[in-house]
């Protein structure tokens, strides 16, 4: 469809495409989930240190503009893509007018937003990830692996400014995170573990359901008498959050207006546990032990597991997510609780 402007130079790291530019401005496209963007972060964390004299934009959409408040820590300047014909026109023209030297798809899979915005945006440097839809590129970096960490994967792409990021490089924090509020403050007690129950997923197909839920809770309080456990469910949710804590000893978390505000009153927790991968990066963010359960599709483990933060993860075998047992995922969660009492 798009036809490749200049021919492709594969990076490496022994150059950089900001050679002999003081104070290159840089432009990243990451106008897709929040998850994905999250995993974003120890590269943007990386390039802020490395390139202080950049100049950096990063475009990001409406499923994601509520990190804005993090990203702003490493970025200069954020552009909102909204799916919308006068959306794309804001996009492309602050891309025409930009004066940028760089621009930077991080999408690791096929995006035709992003083909034409680099294809159009007139930016005579288009670095990105090696995937099917690489015509529309001047650089490539082939890092796209499936035996990589996505954060690895991602943060490859520094590679094109001549940096070679470590795993020691890639920490993924949240910055800029919102002061809670007395009505969010999660009590804690000496010696109880507080687990942040997350049931909230990107799309039905994910939500495991009330009775599973339900039985996991009751289980898990009857096998240990130092927990609590805090039900968290976003607006979507909110029948089936009342309805799990009203059928067991478990409590409702604290609600929260954005996701940053969620992030901040979930980091006050001892462990998680979520079919969501957007929380199991934010267990990352925390440093938090944590119990994720994945689609069976979702394989190799090693992609998608929180970075950096013990994982104890549970896969459905049958494809679609109710195929994931409780019996599993209370495994699971009784051994991560068991490292946590024996300090590991």
């Amino acid at each position: 469809m798009f036809k490749r402007r200049d021919p492709v130079v594969r990076l490496d790291g022994s150059t950089s495409v900001l050679e002999g530019l003081e104070r290159p401005r840089i432009v990243l496209l990451r106008q897709d989930r929040l998850g994905d963007t999250i995993i974003t972060f120890p590269l943007l964390a990386l390039l802020r240190k490395r390139l202080p004299q950049a100049h950096i934009t990063l475009v990001i959409g409406d499923k994601n503009i509520g990190l804005k408040p993090v990203v702003s820590a490493w970025v200069d300047e954020v552009v909102h893509y909204t799916k919308s014909l006068g959306g794309a026109l804001h996009v492309m023209n602050v891309l025409r007018s930009g004066r940028f030297d760089v621009i930077v798809d991080l999408l690791r899979d096929d995006s035709t937003t992003s083909n034409i915005l680099v294809r159009f945006s007139g930016i005579p440097v288009a670095v990105g990830l090696n995937k099917p839809s690489s015509d529309v590129h001047t650089h490539l970096v082939y890092a796209n692996e499936p035996d990589k960490h996505i954060v690895e994967t991602t943060s490859a792409v520094a590679l094109a400014f001549g940096i070679h990021p470590q795993a020691d490089d890639l920490i993924l924090r949240l910055p800029n995170l919102p002061q809670l509020q007395p009505e969010d403050v999660i009590a804690k007690t000496p010696d109880i573990v507080t687990i942040g129950l997350n049931i909230a997923a990107g799309t039905k197909a994910r939500f495991w359901g009330v009775p599973k839920f339900v039985e996991l809770i009751q289980k898990l309080y009857s096998e240990h008498s130092n927990i609590e456990v805090y039900v968290f469910a976003d607006a979507r949710y909110a029948q089936e959050q009342a309805e799990i804590v009203h059928n067991t000893p478990a409590h409702s978390g604290p609600s929260a207006d954005s996701f940053v505000k969620y992030a901040a009153i979930l980091g006050q927790v001892d462990m998680i546990i979520s079919p969501d991968t957007s929380t199991a990066h934010l267990a990352s963010a925390f440093s938090l032990p944590s119990v994720i359960m994945y689609l069976g599709k979702e394989a190799p483990k090693s992609q998608w597991v929180p970075w950096q933060s013990p994982c104890y993860d549970v896969y459905s075998k049958t494809g679609p997510f109710s195929g994931i047992e409780v019996h599993e995922t209370l495994a699971a969660a009784n051994q991560c609780l068991l490292d946590i009492q024996q300090g590991k």
